[in-house]
């Protein structure tokens, strides 16, 4: 929900979206599995109770797509897991592998969209084998790499020649000549931030549904009131994003004029109109299997949901493990993923 003067409502089992006291949208509430409330829009208290009550989860967001509020069903929580993402963070080596592996997937997932551009005839072929070399190269010490600094340092690294390949699959009007985050610096970075926020949130809610601590991560840095698990776990579904993103501006969804330069830092927004055609796009992306596809992957949300879990199993198993290993031989055993 877009509006700042929309509200949501329960009727007869459908949830029903009013705007200046006329109904103007409702989807049955069986559909219905998690709600995003953008900027300032209200639900009622009745709705929240229903929905919660059915499993539906609602995400509170700025309009930058920063979370500011969670709300789902209570009893979520997991001690055992919290207690072993603690214990794996605690262990220097268990987390190296976990970080590790996630800088690895990512460099994958940015490798294979930047082949399906390639075999579409849409990647220059120089272009394409420069950068495979060196994200390759970057893949392989990121195998070796003995330090979480080190792993940051390479995962920068790759992602700075990955967009830079990136740079010239984005189509006239536009252009996109790099990543600019603190403010976004043109029309692409800008949607690119917003997409990569809503989609943390999303991941967040995810792993508080799943039992997790959202705020206690394995690559990236662990500050107050920043998602860093929600953070690590996005890394290798960014590319899917990408191409998401590029996607609308190369599909002509956009005009230069769906875009406002504000602030003293000059930072590049949606306006309300670009904002209407990017989040019913968007909420297909996310919560829709791709069209064309196999069916197999699913929709995105359904990408973190499958990689919460994994990840969940990951370290439960662990756990588990060096707790026998320990009580048979006194020792410590090895991570490995």
């Amino acid at each position: 929900m877009l509006d700042d003067d929309a509200r949501i409502r329960v009727k007869t089992g459908r949830l029903a979206i009013e705007k200046d006291g006329q109904q103007v949208g409702s989807v049955p509430l069986m559909k219905v599995r998690t709600v995003f409330i953008v900027g300032r829009g209200q639900v009622t208290t009745d709705a929240i109770a229903t929905l919660v009550q059915n499993g539906v989860r609602f995400v509170y967001c700025t309009k930058q797509g920063r979370l500011k509020a969670y709300v789902a069903p209570a009893f979520a929580c997991d001690p055992r897991l919290h207690l072993s993402q603690v214990e794996n963070y605690l262990d220097p080596d268990r987390r190296l592998a976990l970080a590790r592996t996630i800088v690895i997937l990512k460099i994958d997932a940015q490798e294979s969209y930047l082949e399906s551009r390639f075999r579409h005839s849409a990647l220059d072929g120089d272009l394409y084998r420069s950068t495979t070399r060196i994200l390759d190269d970057l893949r392989e010490r990121a195998c070796s790499s003995r330090s979480i600094e080190e792993l940051r340092g390479l995962e920068g690294s790759a992602t700075r020649t990955y967009f830079a390949c990136l740079s010239s699959l984005v189509k006239q009007p536009f252009t996109f000549t790099g990543r600019s985050k603190r403010p976004p610096r043109d029309p692409v970075n800008a949607v690119l931030s917003l997409s990569y926020s809503l989609s943390t949130s999303l991941m967040t809610s995810v792993l508080y549904a799943e039992g997790f601590l959202p705020d206690i991560g394995y690559l990236h840095e662990n500050y107050a009131r920043r998602p860093a698990l929600a953070l690590d776990l996005i890394d290798p579904l960014r590319p899917s994003i990408d191409r998401f993103v590029i996607s609308l501006f190369n599909r002509g969804v956009f005009r230069e004029d769906d875009f406002v330069f504000e602030g003293e830092d000059n930072a590049c927004h949606l306006t309300l109109e670009g904002s209407r055609k990017y989040y019913p796009r968007l909420s297909r992306f996310l919560f829709e299997p791709e069209k064309g596809g196999s069916g197999k992957e699913g929709s995105l949300a359904s990408s973190m949901i499958r990689e919460a879990m994994r990840f969940k199993n990951i370290l439960l198993k662990e756990t588990r493990q060096t707790a026998s290993a320990s009580e048979a031989s006194g020792d410590a055993v090895p991570y490995q993923l």
